[in-house]
């Protein structure tokens, strides 16, 4: 895959960029590829089977459809991270094939990464002026300590096992200079409410895991101070996490 992008853009993705595999900072032309080594950093490794509420990510007009009704039911407001990330330099894990959560358009950079190459192509037509690279998640970052303002992480760690969350979470805290903002489920305490919320998210969503409020307060607190807006239509199932670094 290629980067077709401004020069400028171009450049500045270069600037971010080191080799998980040798450390080495220098793209191959316009192309995904370490010029010092020849790791290909565009294409991580698939570890899980789509689950069939995830099967979704497949189907980029069918998956748009999908958050803008989920939006709209759990009182999500439009663009809600935008006062965060403009004029920031962003990175978007799992970023999906649309936005709801906020505007590509008002940042100064940003590089989406999302392992559904469907929903990477479409984001390219969408938002022609971000980088958008097919690439899990669960993989070593392909870029320098401290070199986006945010990282976003918008109702992805639910799709990962469990026993990946810290490691995605450190490695977007160490590429991260100000803060991380991540948008997701939050799992109730009481038996009868978290059986409803199950069922729920068994059909429409697909998840591997879902935390309640205090497992996410002490996943987050190492990392930084954390504010968290909860809210939600199904006993407050969706939460915001702010975490400043």
């Amino acid at each position: 895959m290629e980067i077709k992008k401004s020069f400028m853009v171009s450049l500045m993705f270069s600037d971010k960029f080191e080799c998980p595999s040798c450390r080495g900072h220098d793209v191959a032309g316009d192309t995904f590829t370490c010029a010092e080594c020849g790791y290909g950093f565009g294409a991580g490794k698939v570890s899980l089977s789509p689950s069939t509420g995830e099967r979704i990510f497949n189907h980029p007009k069918l998956y748009e459809a999908k958050v803008k009704f989920l939006g709209a039911l759990n009182r999500f407001p439009r663009y809600f991270f935008n006062d965060a990330l403009v004029g920031k330099d962003v990175l978007d894990l799992g970023c999906g094939a649309w936005q709801y959560l906020y505007d590509p358009n008002v940042t100064r950079f940003r590089v989406g990464m999302d392992i559904a190459p469907e929903a990477v192509l479409r984001s390219n037509q969408l938002y022609p002026s971000s980088i958008h690279i097919v690439r899990s998640i669960s993989e070593p970052l392909p870029f320098k300590d401290k070199s986006f303002d945010v990282c976003v992480l918008s109702f992805v760690l639910h799709h990962l096992e469990r026993s990946n969350w810290e490691a995605v979470l450190a490695e977007a805290s160490r590429v991260s200079r100000s803060s991380i903002i991540i948008a997701d489920h939050i799992c109730n305490t009481s038996r009868f409410k978290r059986f409803i919320q199950m069922l729920w998210w068994k059909d429409v969503d697909g998840g591997r895991y879902y935390a309640v409020r205090k497992e996410w307060e002490e996943l987050l607190r190492p990392l930084g101070k954390t504010s968290v807006v909860q809210t939600g239509t199904l006993f407050g199932n969706m939460g915001i996490f702010s975490v400043r670094l």
